[in-house]
C-alpha cells in the first residue's frame, strides 16, 4: 500500500497566516514546477508555540529532498516524524485537500 510521509512547514514567529499562506503560494507554486511528485495539504493552518503551520503529505522518497527546497527558499518545518504517515485514501479525507497534475 503506498503511504505518505507528513511534514509540517512553519511560519515565522508572530507572522500571520496571510503572510505565511502568501509564502507557501510561492513555495509551492516552484515546487509544482521543478519537482512535481504527488503531496497533499491540510485545508486548515495549525498553530505550534505561536508560530501558523500547514501540514503537508509527501512520498516518502521526496521529503528529504523536499525540506532541501523548503529550507533553501527561507522557510521552516517541524521535524518530520516517520511515523505520520497517511494512505492514499487518508490524505484525501475532508481535512485534506488533493493537488492535482
Amino acid at each position: 500500500m503506498e503511504e505518505f510521509q507528513g511534514i509540517t512547514l512553519k511560519g515565522k514567529n508572530g507572522e500571520m497566516a496571510p503572510a505565511f499562506s502568501g509564502r507557501l503560494s510561492v513555495f509551492w507554486t516552484l515546487v509544482l514546477r521543478q519537482v512535481p511528485e504527488l503531496f497533499a495539504e491540510t485545508t486548515e493552518f495549525e498553530e505550534h508555540q505561536g508560530c501558523p503551520t500547514r501540514k503537508y503529505a509527501v512520498e516518502p522518497d521526496g521529503v528529504a529532498p523536499l525540506l532541501q527546497l523548503v529550507q533553501a527558499n527561507g522557510l521552516e518545518f517541524l521535524p518530520p516524524d516517520p511515523d505520520d504517515t497517511y494512505t492514499r485514501h487518508e490524505a484525501v479525507a475532508p481535512e485534506w485537500w488533493q493537488i492535482e497534475h
